[in-house]
């Protein structure tokens, strides 16, 4: 594996821990916090932002 692969497969995991332990804490506490929903939208988005780059630019460099 690449080191672009490692990088890529601990941003996918990241998200997913993520949003999994958010998810769950809000579950269990029943809370809507605007802000921590916020955070999240926020964080979420900046990291699936970071992810589809980073699968999008091999793509383009390489001509199939």
């Amino acid at each position: 594996m690449t080191k672009k692969n490692w990088y890529r497969v601990a941003l996918v995991a990241i998200a997913i821990v993520l949003i999994a332990v958010i998810y769950g804490f809000m579950q269990q506490h029943q809370i809507a916090n605007p802000f921590l929903v916020g955070g999240l939208g926020l964080t979420l988005g900046v990291v699936l932002a970071l992810l589809l780059a980073s699968f999008w630019q091999p793509h383009n460099s390489q001509k199939h």
